[in-house]
């Protein structure tokens, strides 16, 4: 038994010094920020990160150091006991560290209170009579990613040598504007301790685009202050355009198109390399194939006249069709749309969705998520968050029918 404690204590402590030496003494050294890196807890911390560092050792290492000399008296009798004073001067240490550490996860958590936001409109001119392009690229000097796409993801780059947070988590949606002017709507949001700090958060983030030669040329990424990582950060650009205006949507921007309204009811990712033109309806397809057409809506109201109102309006960010089951939960899902999307799956494709442990809001609308799915044909799986509140990303699942790589076939996230 008291080899046993020496050797988990001993392990313990000499992976706590070798952390304690290879980051927080650095920063004491005055050694480059390249060979430093801590993690996103304490990039926004009050204290000091080589005090934190050191907190943590002394939290953690202090009780491995009492059992490493347990391990040693049970193994010979002989070894002194330590003295009081050592004893209430370890346990100081030892509280004080405790105190460190609690008040650095509390500032933490409340770093994370409020939402904030930042919007700004941009006039934008262009020749209407030919069609307005939309583009999505990205700066390889920065970040190279070949397969740019839409992601709730935060990578850490440096920008003039310094460190920032890069993500693509931007959303472009077409609306028709309510005046003739056409403008662009820049929506950015963040989190903070309070909501000052969370607007100042938004305000901040570095976001681009550039009008020219009838072309649209949306950034596929945001720059944020690296304190930020770990918040909630995302970009919405709404082009608001006048009746009469067409759009062509170029292959780039087909996985950054988020919920853009249509006649044809064409999905988002569909409406790549297609022609649309603003009418007094909304979005019509001049060159979509029978295929690109999303009759879902027709299907719905066909076969669930019984529960034909205006809340089934919902369901189209949904999808089932001979080839694919999806389901898509944002924060403004309610309770009541979630049981009617559980019986629609359960009718149409035999799955069964299970949300039962999620937590709601008094006026329905999700605040906790817990979802449990089972496709009944061998693909089951959950995505459970219980008691983190909702952010602005989409959740769900997905049952590919025509994948036959098991690992593609089904997703839940």
């Amino acid at each position: 038994m008291g080899v046993l404690l020496i050797f988990i204590a001993g392990i313990t402590i000499i992976s706590l010094l070798l952390g304690l030496f290879s980051v927080g003494s650095l920063e004491i050294l005055n050694f480059d920020s390249e060979f430093v890196h801590y993690p996103p807890f304490l990039y926004d911390a009050t204290l000091p990160k080589w005090l934190l560092m050191t907190s943590l050792f002394i939290l953690i290492g202090i009780p491995f150091i009492v059992l490493f000399i347990l391990g040693l008296r049970i193994l010979s009798p002989n070894v002194k006991r330590l003295s009081t004073t050592a004893i209430l001067t370890i346990l100081g240490l030892w509280l004080v560290s405790l105190f460190a550490v609690g008040f650095s996860a509390i500032e933490y958590a409340t770093s994370h209170a409020y939402d904030g936001t930042s919007v700004s409109k941009h006039s934008i001119t262009y020749n209407q009579e030919d069609p307005l392009k939309i583009r999505v690229v990205n700066d390889d000097n920065i970040y190279y990613n070949h397969n740019v796409r839409n992601r709730n993801n935060s990578i850490s780059v440096h920008v003039k040598d310094k460190e920032m947070k890069y993500s693509n988590d931007v959303n472009i949606d077409v609306r028709k504007s309510e005046t003739n002017n056409a403008y662009i709507e820049i929506k950015k949001t963040s989190e903070g301790r309070k909501r000052y700090d969370a607007n100042n958060n938004a305000e901040a983030i570095r976001y681009n685009f550039k009008v020219a030669n009838n072309t649209i040329v949306f950034d596929a990424f945001f720059l944020s202050e690296y304190k930020n990582i770990s918040k909630d950060e995302e970009i919405e650009a709404t082009i608001y355009i006048p009746e009469g205006t067409t759009v062509y949507f170029e292959g780039s921007s087909r996985n950054f198109l988020n919920d853009v309204k249509n006649i044809q009811d064409v999905y988002d990712r569909d409406m790549a390399n297609h022609h649309f033109k603003m009418t007094s309806k909304g979005f019509d397809c001049l060159d979509c194939d029978k295929e690109d057409i999303n009759s879902n809506s027709e299907e719905w109201n066909s076969d669930n006249n019984n529960d034909n109102d205006n809340d089934v309006s919902f369901l189209f960010d949904s999808t089932i069709n001979d080839t694919k089951a999806e389901l898509i939960i944002t924060k403004e899902t309610t309770k009541k749309e979630l049981e009617k999307l559980a019986n629609w799956f359960k009718d149409r494709k035999n799955i069964d969705i299970d949300f039962s442990e999620s937590d709601f809001y008094p006026n329905g609308k999700i605040k906790a998520y817990s979802l449990k799915v089972d496709c009944n044909d061998g693909f089951k799986g959950n995505s459970n968050y219980s008691g983190i509140v909702f952010g602005n990303g989409k959740h769900g699942f997905t049952r590919k029918y025509n994948e036959e790589d098991k690992s593609l076939a089904f997703k839940i996230w």
